[in-house]
């Protein structure tokens, strides 16, 4: 590679395009990556669905966790393996995993009883009719 090429990209329609335009014209943000760089990765939870993996992750940051959500799905085969594998899986640092851990536990577990309380005032109220 030449003097002139290092750390450029060619780019024939657009012309030369350095790393660092490429990065602004995207909208990539080095701070998003950063917490993960250089560390042991673990992953904590598997997803049922995209929402609850937005949720989760979240939630964990809002606890000072920093997370990302990492989908299964395949767009060749349609998510197929959603049933075997999760929609996807939560990823945190493993120094934070078993925090995480817990707190998705909790969180999970408030849900669940928020449901059965529910639940239970529905039956009472079709008790009454």
């Amino acid at each position: 590679m030449t003097e002139e090429k290092k750390g450029k990209w060619e780019i024939t329609s657009l012309g030369r395009v350095s790393l660092e335009e490429l990065k602004k014209f995207i909208g990539y943000k080095e701070s998003e990556h950063d917490a993960f760089h250089g560390k042991s990765l673990a992953r904590v939870y598997t997803l049922d669905n995209r929402v609850q993996g937005d949720y989760l992750v979240g939630i964990l940051e809002e606890e000072g966790i920093q997370a990302l959500f990492q989908s299964s799905r395949d767009t060749a085969f349609d998510g197929i393996y959603a049933g075997t594998q999760g929609f996807g899986q939560i990823i945190t640092a493993e120094a934070d995993a078993q925090r995480a851990r817990t707190v998705i536990e909790a969180v999970l577990e408030t849900i669940r009883r928020e449901a059965e309380l529910q639940g239970d005032e529905e039956e009472k109220e079709d008790d009454a009719w």
